[in-house]
């Protein structure tokens, strides 16, 4: 056991990983989006299948969401730009 974990630590100083945090927490948001899907399901051979409806489903809520935080985003360029420039 003791050399497992003394294997384990080296493996991962050798291959540490030097991805920007952004991408790792990108990957990570990306990874508990998939295991949310109710109807996903996986094969023994790494093959994939989905609900269309629920993939559709999850694509217009987020577009709605984004929607929303666009919104927020122009209103707020806007207050930032000079009046005489709108």
């Amino acid at each position: 056991m003791l050399l497992l974990n003394l294997l384990a630590k080296l493996w991962c100083f050798i291959n540490h990983d030097r991805r920007p945090d952004w991408e790792k927490a990108r990957e990570r948001k990306f990874i508990l989006a998939g295991n949310s899907l109710k109807t996903l399901s996986v094969t023994d051979r790494g093959g994939m299948s989905i609900d269309p409806e629920e993939l559709r489903d999850q694509i217009v809520a987020s577009r709605e969401q984004l929607k929303g935080q666009k919104r927020l985003a122009d209103h707020s360029e806007q207050r930032k730009m000079p009046r005489w420039s709108r």
